[in-house]
Formats: C-alpha cells, structure tokens, sequence
C-alpha cells in the first residue's frame, strides 16, 4: 500500500491524486482536473432519466403528502405504505411546493447524485493510498451498479428515490468509522434510516459488526435487539408483528408472479455471478489490505453472508413477513460498491507481483467490467482458482501466456461495447455532416464501460506527457463540464409532456371527479401526476404485495378485473406494430371494457391507446415530440354501462392536443 514502484509509475502518472501534505492540498489543478473527469464518467453512466422506474412511487408518495384527502384513498396507500417509515415523501412535497414538480425532482436527482459523489470521494480518499484515490472513485462511477434480483436497483440512481441520499449518507459514514468516529459514523447512518430504513439496515448492521470486533460485549447488545423484535412482535407492534405472520399460498404466489426479485431462489444465474464477483474482490482486498480497512472489508463480507443467509431461510424457506418485508439482500449495494472502490487496491497489487498475479489481476479487472456476464463470471472464478493454487504452491506461467489472454480479455470487452453501441450507431446518418459524427463521438463516450474508460484514459496520455502541465488540466476541466452540462439532462419527450399538465390540469380532469379511481392502461404515473385523481391500479402498485395482505389481495382482484382487457390490448399493440404503427388495425373488444366496468364498480374510468367504436367521452393528443405521437382516449365506464343499456346519452368527442 505504499508508493507505486517506477515501472507502474509513468503508466498512472496521469491518474494520481497528488500526494497530500495536509487536507488543503487536495485542490490542486490536476486534482481538480480529475474530480471533473470522475464527474464526467459518473454523468455519462448515470444521467438524469426522469421520473422512471419506483420514482413513479416516490412521485405518488409527494402527491399523497400534498393531496391526502385525494390518495389517501388510493389502492397503494389506503392499507398503508413504505412512506409511513421514512422522511422522504415529506422531503420530495416540500421541494415540489417550492420548486414546482419538474424542478422538484431535477434539483432532488442532482442532490443525490452530488451527495453520493462527494461521499464516495472522501471514502476513497480515507481508504485508499493517495495514489489509487483517483482509480477507486472512478471505478465505482464507471460500474453502473446493479444488485439484487434481475439487477432490478442500482447504487447512485438517476431518478428521484429517497435511495440515492440514503446511500450517500452511509458511505459519507464509512470513512468515520475507518478513522474510529465511531459515533459520527453511526449518526450518519441513523439519518440514512429515516430516508430509506432498507438501505440504511446493512450499514447499521455493519457499525455492529465492527463494534463486537473491538468488544465482543456487544454482542449482547444484538441479541437485545432480536429478544426485542420477537416481544414487539407478540405485542402486535408493526412493523415487528411481521415476524409472527407467514404469506400464506396464495399471498406467495402473488408476490413471486409480481415482485419475484424479493425471493434469493428467484434470481437469475446473472445476479449470483454478480454477488459472486463482488466477494471475490472484497476477499482478495481484505487479503492486500492492512489496519482497520481490512477489518472493514472482512465484516463487510461476514455481514453480507449473514443477511443473506438469513434472507434465504426467513422469506424463501418460512415465507415470513418481515423478513421478507426488510429485503435484507439489499446488502449487495454496499457489497458492491466496496468490491469496486478497493477493486483498484487490488489490481494495483496483483500487476506488481509474479506472472500469475497479474493473471490473476487482469481476469478479475475484466470481471469488474463485465460484471453479470457469462465471461465474467467464468473470468472471476478463474482468477480465485488460480489465486487458490498460487497460495499453496508455485504456479509457474510463461509471461506470453499472460500478454495473450489481456489481448484477447480487451479483444472480448471491445466486441461487447461494439454490440453496445451497434444499435444507437445503425440509426446514425454519417453523411448528413459533422453533427452526425459528433453525436456519434458523444454516444460512444457515454457508454460504459469503455466509452468513459477511454476518454479518461486519453486524458491520462496528456497528464503523462506534459505531467504538471496547468493547459492540460484547464482543458479536462472545460471539456469534462461541458460534456456533463450537455450530457446530464436526458428525460424523455413523454416526461417533458407529463410535467406540464403536474399541476393536475390535463384535460381529461375536468371529467373525473376527486374521489373517483383511474386505469390508464400504459402510464402508471399519469393519473397521479397529470388528472391528481386515485389510479385504478397499475404494474408498480404490486411493489406493496409482500408488506400487506389486504392490500396485495386487493391488488390481485383488480388485476383479474382487467387481465382480459389488457391482454387483448398487448396483442393489438404487437400487431399495430407490425403494420407501420396503425392503430386502426386492431383494437380490444369494446365488450372486454364493459365487462371491467361491471366487474367493479370502483373502477370509474379507463384510458387507452385505443378507438374503441368511438365510444370515448375525450380525446387527447401529447404531440409530435412524443414518439409516434398516440391519442389517447378517456372511457367512462358509467357511460359504456348506460349505454349497453340504451339509456346514454351520446357523448360528445372531442380531441386536445399537448401544447
């Protein structure tokens, strides 16, 4: 861990975080020039995307806060939430009264996001010897951190959750602990809870790991803690009466069909090489490591076990309710984002050894890259198998041997970037001038991992030429805040339009009252954010099956009530498209919609996609800058009902389009 030897010297010269004397030093123009790199890096992988992903959920849990007499009615509230253990959904209304919906959630992404990068700057630089300070922030701003089930989350997400800020706060949390603040440590990841208490659960339980380590005495203070659960939950106290309840058959299968992601057993043969990937390289660090980093990185790895031992045995084997509820396999985020801020500590330390090590060091950095893939995780066992073999006895290997597999280890990388960017790239028009080429430049830089890899590489080759050259600095600086300025902003066309109408004026609304309930057949967040009016229910709604019964079963009742509808509406969909997009070429049957109607009478109103027999009561158009530019159409169902009856009225059509 001391300064790299000469001949590794001149090939990171250009990535070195200058040596600090004292805390000052750190803002020196080349430090500077790579803190702008790294931010560029961490751009290009993670721009802001909008409301996307259960940032719908958060949206609908800032509206609940601001509108309770309308959502607290809502299928996804009305049995109680997540949003009743966190801060979060108060934060996110206070800045929408403030900022207005679209600049609420921009300035609450970009809040995130810097408060996770500037925790992971200090972790980095507590952890790491000064020389690797740069390489450990920018692998874990090139990874685009995904963990858990399906790579269903990411650490440092571009969209507006309480888990970005809740994450910044733990790491911010890491380096006091290393330091032994031990107290400060905790208070940051106490603050952590309250923004996202699943998040902030395997910090906690790594500060008590660390605690036993230097007093087994609190030990006891654990078993405390269980001994405290277990009466909490025979009193009947929740969350803690979870622990006494199980999903019943019917309960678990709603969720594994739903949400499967929650089950360990469920996940894919992707997701265990990822989980495998990390530990791998949090072992090899724990082993190059020395002082209260090793020991951090040791419980990291014992804690991760734990959890996800205990994950196994209580939601998959007992199906019991609280555990299943705390996720505790979310522990992975931080497992990951360990594995990749000392995965540098321990490539630096594998090149500088025999020719097995450095085997050893390429494989694992090609595993780091291509985290999830088959190769990858063929790589990483290679590479733990031969590091196995290397401990017991000499393994002599040729250094042609080694020069031949990083040949063909970047030959493998460069093919799957190229299969990245194929299809961004086909759509290009190189002939239509220099834009063309520019926006090529820009697209192949954005994609990780080579893309940023390679344009902070090519800085490295100008810092290494002209090594304290101030133009050189200057010039990353300008080049990387351009790019980042250009590149952060990428919502889509359909949110753009949706913001518009977040004052709840769209004008579907005027037809729908408060207290009536919404099914927009395609845009979860739409009658939340666009009508303020209850949704029907929607994909994202099943996120709260493995926390309440009632409210899961209510939500398999109602996705019975339109599986008929929704299905025919898929196959048309599918057929549409293979006929030029024409959505007079197949439509569902205006009979499936009636009898959804009569199925529940708390199903108010339907939006589709789709002409139904010119049935509707409104049309709406968001426009040209959306895609194919659909319309869509407002049914009510009192109207179909009356008018299967003959005693309706003739409603009267007529179409808006988004300005």
């Amino acid at each position: 861990m001391s300064r790299v030897n000469g001949r590794w010297a001149g090939l990171f010269g250009g990535l070195v975080f200058d040596r600090p004397g004292s805390p000052g030093t750190i803002l020196t123009l080349r430090n500077a020039a790579l803190i702008a790199l790294a931010v560029f890096v961490f751009v290009a992988v993670r721009p802001n995307l909008g409301v996307r992903h259960d940032g719908i959920l958060y949206a609908a849990q800032a509206l609940f806060r601001l509108q309770p007499e309308i959502f607290g009615g809502d299928v996804f509230f009305k049995f109680g939430s997540q949003e009743s253990f966190t801060l979060f959904g108060r934060l996110y209304a206070a800045a929408i009264g403030q900022l207005g919906f679209a600049g609420a959630t921009m300035f609450l992404v970009a809040l995130g996001q810097l408060a996770f990068f500037v925790a992971t700057l200090l972790w980095c630089r507590t952890a790491l010897p000064a020389h690797l300070v740069f390489a450990g922030l920018l692998a874990v701003c090139i990874s685009a951190g995904g963990y858990g089930g399906m790579m269903i989350f990411h650490y440092a997400e571009p969209f507006v959750t309480a888990r970005p800020l809740a994450e910044a706060l733990v790491v911010a949390g890491l380096p006091f602990l290393l330091l032994g603040k031990r107290w400060i440590a905790l208070a940051l990841m106490l603050g952590a809870a309250t923004l996202h208490p699943l998040m902030a659960l395997p910090a906690l339980a790594l500060w008590w790991a660390w605690q036993v380590g230097e007093d087994r005495r609190w030990l006891w203070l654990g078993l405390a803690g269980v001994g405290a659960a277990v009466v909490l939950a025979l009193l009947g106290v929740g969350p803690f009466a979870g622990l006494a309840q199980r999903h019943d058959a019917e309960w678990r299968a709603a969720i594994e069909t739903h949400t499967p992601h929650v089950y360990v057993f469920s996940w894919l043969l992707t997701d265990y090489m990822m989980l495998a990937t990390d530990v791998v390289l949090l072992l090899w660090a724990r082993q190059i490591a020395t002082g209260p980093l090793r020991k951090l990185a040791g419980a990291l790895v014992i804690v991760s076990a734990g959890l996800l031992l205990v994950s196994v045995a209580g939601a998959d084997l007992l199906s019991n309710v609280l555990v299943t509820s705390l996720q505790l396999w979310r522990v992975q985020w931080l497992l990951h984002f360990g594995a990749m801020s000392l995965a540098p500590l321990v490539l630096v330390g594998l090149l500088r050894g025999s020719n097995v090590q450095i085997l050893c060091g390429l494989l694992l950095a090609y595993a780091a890259l291509s985290r999830g893939l088959v190769t990858g995780g063929v790589a990483v066992a290679t590479a733990a198998v031969l590091g196995l073999l290397a401990r017991r006895r000499e393994t002599p290997i040729e250094g042609r041997l080694v020069v031949m597999v990083g040949l063909a280890l970047a030959g493998a990388m460069l093919v799957m970037w190229g299969k990245v960017l194929a299809p961004e790239l086909r759509h290009m028009d190189f002939l239509g001038g220099a834009s063309a080429w520019v926006d090529a430049l820009v697209t192949t830089l954005r994609k990780p991992p080579l893309g940023p890899l390679i344009a902070v590489l090519a800085f490295a080759a100008a810092a290494w030429r002209w090594p304290r050259s101030a133009v050189s600095s200057l010039a990353a600086v300008a080049v990387a805040g351009f790019m980042v300025a250009t590149l952060w902003d990428q919502r889509p066309a359909w949110t753009r339009v949706m913001e518009q109408y977040a004052a709840g004026d769209h004008p579907f609304a005027r037809h729908i009252d408060p207290q009536e309930e919404v099914y927009w057949s395609d845009q979860p967040l739409a009658p939340w954010l666009m009508l303020h009016r209850r949704t029907y229910v929607s994909s994202l709604s099943t996120s709260s099956m493995p926390f309440n019964r009632e409210s899961a079963q209510r939500i398999m009742q109602r996705s019975k009530v339109l599986a008929l509808f929704e299905f025919q509406g898929e196959v048309c969909d599918l057929f549409n498209s293979m006929k030029g997009g024409h959505q007079d070429t197949c439509e569902p049957d205006l009979v499936t919609i009636r009898t959804a109607c009569e199925a529940d009478d708390k199903l108010s109103w339907i939006i589709t996609a789709h002409p139904l027999e010119s049935a509707w009561r409104d049309a709406w158009r968001p426009g040209p800058q959306v895609g194919t530019d659909p319309t869509y159409y407002l049914y009510g169902c009192r109207d179909l009902l009356a008018a299967a009856k003959g005693t309706a009225r003739n409603p009267a059509n007529s179409t808006h389009a988004a300005q």
